[in-house]
């Protein structure tokens, strides 16, 4: 297990033990909107079942025969779950198992005390609607989208004349049946790649997303769009090739290479909204970067 800020739990180091994670095998209690029974007594569910909270306790101990050690992973524990804001916990597969994500908060006192050379701990967290945004990890990609291309036909004349081209026109028969016109078409298959669509199944907004933008990108040049809200993301630098800036949208936080470069961030972070979703990386010029966004529900 990994905690942030502290060494992996049960992954090879015998001062770092995970001893509980009670509730991590239990399923989320269900909730559902209530109203009066009639004329009788309590109430009835009505409406679709949504799962609500999932609560665990974690339980462990730190090894080590130096105090101020075991003070330092005491304040660690603390700072890794805090009450107002959620933290992320990875459950390592161990090559048995894919690896698990939790975001999770603290919602309660933490028991953190020293036993002879150990600092033991159990710490009650919850998830808050684990899927209430969705069932598994959405995912989409999408390349640089300059605006929709349209093309007109010509067909070549066989005959008489079979190296030329013409243009057809269509007679308008309704309404306007004396009227002629042309049909530019649209290139479809040119578009294809060009906006990254994620659908939830869930019933609230969820800022749960991460996007990577890949260049080349100049700068200015670019930004992304978020259709169903109008919202845009962007930020005044460049991209060369091989090059990543990831927008992290629940944390509000961007990285180009790893490196922080919030100062460097405008607009506003996306969201995924419920139902379908469409997100677009606009460029003012031609260019081959690419941009892939995924979202995630409060644990998969």
């Amino acid at each position: 297990m990994t905690i942030p800020g502290l060494p992996s739990f049960n992954a090879g180091n015998p001062n770092f033990k995970v001893t509980g994670f009670d509730g991590w095998w239990n399923t989320a209690k269900p909730r559902a909107e209530l109203v009066a029974s009639g004329a009788g007594d309590g109430a009835v569910a009505v409406g679709p079942w949504n799962f609500a909270e999932a609560y665990y306790t974690l339980s462990g101990l730190i090894h080590s025969t130096d105090r101020p050690t075991l003070m330092g992973y005491r304040r660690a524990l603390l700072a890794a779950f805090p009450a107002n804001a959620e933290s992320t916990v990875t459950v390592l597969g161990n090559s048995e198992d894919v690896d698990l994500i939790i975001d999770v908060r603290r919602y309660d006192i933490p028991d953190i005390r020293v036993e002879a050379n150990n600092l033991l701990f159990t710490v009650p967290l919850v998830a808050v609607d684990p899927f209430k945004y969705a069932a598994s990890l959405l995912s989409g990609s999408m390349t640089a989208f300059n605006g929709t291309v349209w093309f007109q036909l010509f067909t070549i004349d066989t005959v008489p004349n079979p190296d030329q081209f013409y243009l057809a026109f269509t007679i308008d028969t309704v309404p306007n049946p004396d009227q002629f016109f042309h049909a530019l078409t649209q290139d479809t298959v040119a578009a294809a790649l060009q906006a990254a669509v994620l659908n939830s199944p869930g019933d609230v907004t969820s800022r749960r997303l991460t996007i990577d933008v890949s260049g080349p990108l100049l700068a200015g040049d670019w930004f992304l769009l978020h259709e169903n809200t109008g919202r845009h993301l962007f930020t005044d630098l460049a991209l060369a090739s091989g090059s990543v800036i990831e927008f992290d949208c629940y944390r509000q936080r961007a990285y180009l290479d790893g490196q922080p470069i919030d100062q460097h961030v405008f607009g506003d972070y996306l969201t995924l909204e419920p139902g379908v979703n469409t997100y677009r990386l606009i460029t003012g010029s031609v260019s081959t970067g690419t941009a892939s966004v995924q979202g995630r529900p409060a644990y998969q």
